[in-house]
């Protein structure tokens, strides 16, 4: 929304159909008043852009280690949280819960959970998907237009890691994982 200086809103009509609108935003207000749209300001079109990565935690490198040569079969690895629903019409994201290294979940790459925000304005726009984020979002037409990185069909919004024990038995970890993940999915199930 800073960024652009425009916000996305949503409505459903009878049939179910999802229409987006976009609206300008002049200012930001909390503790201070902040001019909305930095792309717009001046000295801004010296930026291509601004790389977002919401997931450069110490839970993804845990993960990503259980998937590759640091994985270790003392423990249990788990991922929840909430991923991009393709449906057209779609208001909420869909809920997930997978042990790391499922074979029948595609593994983690490095760039999931990465949006490159293009600068409408810039001066020296960036290639498409030159820097290889998952996600790119620009402004075109009055619209905040997303383009998806080709093999990307799994988009989180957030998660979150759990680790146990290899001596854990499984009626341990599915009451554990039910208490953590039920709020999820009673939200967005």
């Amino acid at each position: 929304m800073y960024l652009f200086g425009a916000m996305a809103t949503w409505s459903k009509d009878e049939t179910g159909s999802l229409s987006v609108s976009t609206s300008k935003i002049e200012k930001h207000i909390g503790s201070k008043e902040v001019h909305s749209g930095f792309f717009s300001q001046p000295g801004a079109e010296h930026i291509s852009g601004v790389l977002f990565a919401n997931s450069g935690t110490i839970g993804k490198f845990n993960r990503m280690g259980q998937l590759g040569k640091h994985h270790s079969n003392e423990v249990h690895v788990f991922r929840y949280g909430t991923h991009y629903n393709w449906d057209p019409n779609a208001t909420k994201p869909f809920p997930f819960l997978y042990e790391i290294g499922d074979p029948e979940v595609p593994p983690e790459s490095w760039r999931q959970g990465t949006e490159f925000i293009r600068n409408p304005h810039a001066l020296n726009p960036l290639p498409t998907e030159w820097l290889g984020a998952a996600v790119e979002t620009t402004f075109a037409n009055g619209q905040i237009v997303p383009l998806i990185a080709q093999g990307e069909d799994f988009l989180p919004y957030m998660s979150m890691t759990t680790h146990f024990p290899s001596t854990a038995s499984n009626e341990a970890i599915n009451q554990a994982l039910t208490l953590q993940f039920e709020p999820l999915r009673m939200m967005f199930g």
